[in-house]
């Protein structure tokens, strides 16, 4: 008994070390700009968001304040004019990736899981929370 309940710490520990060593490389989270209509687009494993912007360049100086004020948020980097954010949970570690991309009249943002199947709702939690933050600045 003590036998299965030392592999099952050890597979346990194994697991939890492999999804926080995992490499996060932004390319590999460069989004194509949909052309949707502004609204919100939930998925399976993410929740997809777009607005309107007057700025674009306001909107994503605004939007990586409120996504940095999120717990275990991160700034991944930039690719192709795209900027990636990671936001990992606070037990698991499990990565979440959020990709912020603009043109002169929308933005566009993609938050999506990377392991399993179903964020229960988490990234379109994350996300509404970072637009209340830019839409009504006294919600912080």
């Amino acid at each position: 008994m003590m036998t299965f309940l030392t592999v099952v710490l050890i597979a346990f520990m194994a697991l939890q070390l492999m999804i926080r060593i995992a490499p996060s490389k932004p390319e590999n989270w460069v989004i194509s700009e949909t052309g949707q209509a502004p609204g919100d687009y939930p998925s399976d494993g993410g929740f997809r968001v777009v607005r309107s912007v007057e700025d674009a360049s306001a909107f994503t100086q605004k939007f990586e304040q409120a996504m940095l004020a999120e717990p275990g948020t991160q700034k991944l980097g930039q690719m192709q004019g795209q900027d990636i954010y990671i936001s990992r949970s606070a037990f698991w570690g499990f990565p979440d990736y959020t990709t912020l991309v603009t043109d002169d009249e929308r933005a566009e943002i993609y938050a999506r899981l990377r392991f399993g199947k179903s964020d229960m709702g988490v990234n379109r939690a994350r996300l509404e929370r970072v637009l209340g933050r830019i839409e009504d600045p006294a919600t912080e």
